[in-house]
């Protein structure tokens, strides 16, 4: 690997808030207008992200911000995007949302 390689892998942000692809600016965006029930706000901050990175939002939110984001976007909410999740946020979403 070059050394320019090298450098762009090691500027790579490893903390807990930054190993997805999603900002904590965003994350933090989107908490607040969850606490403030802004549907409207919520949409605008969601609907640009590509289905991975709206998968890795809903993986680091808290429990009940993810299921209320989901709630908020209904069914704008992109199924693309569960295909992205696995585990317990998989299983939590799924045991959540009405069938379609």
């Amino acid at each position: 690997m070059s050394d320019a390689g090298m450098q762009q892998q090691s500027e790579v942000p490893v903390t807990g808030d930054d190993v997805f692809a999603v900002s904590t600016e965003l994350v933090r965006a989107v908490e607040a207008a969850l606490a403030d029930w802004q549907v409207d706000a919520l949409r605008d901050l969601v609907t640009p992200l590509h289905v991975a990175d709206l998968a890795d939002l809903l993986t680091v939110l808290k429990r009940d911000d993810r299921l209320a984001l989901v709630d908020a976007l209904g069914e704008d909410l992109d199924p693309e995007a569960l295909v992205e999740l696995e585990g317990q946020v998989l299983t939590d979403l799924l045991g959540h949302m009405p069938p379609w």
